[in-house]
């Protein structure tokens, strides 16, 4: 019969689990920005938009397995065994980052703010026609605080080829348009706001 200790058995899996949710923030850099909290008990959560309206979303259950050999756990460091867990952590931000943006389409396509690109190639007016239909949010110092927009991986040669090109100039000019005209509207939310307390 194999011994057990409690204690360090707990500590392993707290460090394990620490280790793959920290691995997989990092493996998708967008999913690393959007807040978490723990939820103890239900199965969905809702948002409860300004106008009143609630959006349900169930919660999914994400999992990986992974295997490590006696001998591992018995005669490696602790980095040797935690190493073992990368898959692990490849796999939830895999799932993680496809639930985030299946649920991200159904709420624009459910609120409209949706930019169909037609099938043509990225382009300058896109970017800023995505910007047009969006709130910003403004910092204290009134710095705009820009969304990350998360494209397919094979449109960076694209976006190298926009960022190179000689339309760079007048894309600045005109985001910079948008974003005084983000800053008024940011500026009315914020003093049409109820403040509690």
């Amino acid at each position: 019969m194999q011994e057990t200790i409690p204690q360090l058995e707990e500590e392993l899996e707290t460090l394990v689990s620490k280790f793959v949710e920290n691995a997989a923030r990092a493996r998708s850099p967008a999913m690393g920005e959007v807040a978490r909290h723990r939820v103890f008990e239900g199965h969905q959560t809702a948002i409860v938009r300004p106008n009143g309206e609630t959006d349900d979303t169930e919660f999914r259950e994400f999992s990986a397995d992974s295997e490590v050999p006696s001998d591992t756990i018995l005669y490696s460091s602790l980095d040797e065994i935690i190493k073992c867990f990368i898959p692990v952590a490849e796999a939830m931000a895999n799932d993680q980052e496809r639930f985030f943006v299946e649920i991200m389409h159904q709420v624009t396509q459910k609120t409209g703010n949706v930019v169909d690109g037609g099938g043509q190639p990225l382009s300058y007016e896109k970017i800023l026609e995505v910007l047009e239909v969006i709130e910003i949010d403004f910092d204290a110092n009134g710095n705009p605080r820009m969304p990350t927009l998360m494209i397919n991986p094979a449109l960076a040669p694209r976006i190298k080829e926009m960022a190179d090109g000689p339309s760079a100039k007048e894309f600045e000019k005109k985001l910079k348009k948008i974003i005084e005209k983000k800053r008024l509207e940011w500026r009315e939310r914020e003093a049409n706001r109820t403040l509690v307390g």
